[in-house]
């Protein structure tokens, strides 16, 4: 909630934003998938909903839909390294003009790895963001 709190005071974000969080389900989210045993789901807060059991993962495809800034980055700094070669990330509300947090999470990664990554926006409802590595 502080990092909600801390997107609110910067204009980022509505007030009711966290209460429809709030109603996000894992059965609702899975419903949605048209393979849901091979999903894996890691109910809370990022990065500490990972736990310890996933040890050297190497991933072929990640989607990050958080919306903060500091949720974003922390997903970039776990996921990104362990992208295998010919991976993706895709990057929900990279362009969404309420959640400026998203592009500014990326422009900072980008930084503080010295890197342009190689990206490529969807024109999607969500305004996402692919990361190819």
């Amino acid at each position: 909630k502080d990092e909600f709190e801390e997107e609110v005071n910067k204009g980022r974000c509505q007030n009711n934003f966290y209460e429809d969080f709030l109603k996000t389900n894992e059965k609702d989210v899975l419903s949605f998938m048209p393979y849901p045993e091979k999903c894996v789901i890691k109910k809370g807060y990022f990065p500490d909903s990972l736990g310890e059991n996933l040890g050297d993962m190497v991933y072929a495809f990640v989607s990050i839909d958080v919306d903060f800034e500091r949720s974003i980055l922390a997903g970039l700094h776990y996921f990104y390294p362990r992208l295998a070669m010919g991976g993706v990330i895709f990057l929900h509300d990279y362009n969404n003009r309420f959640l400026e947090g998203v592009k500014r999470a990326v422009k900072s990664f980008e930084e503080e790895i010295d890197m342009c990554l190689r990206k490529v926006p969807l024109a999607d409802e969500g305004g996402t963001l692919v990361i190819l590595k």
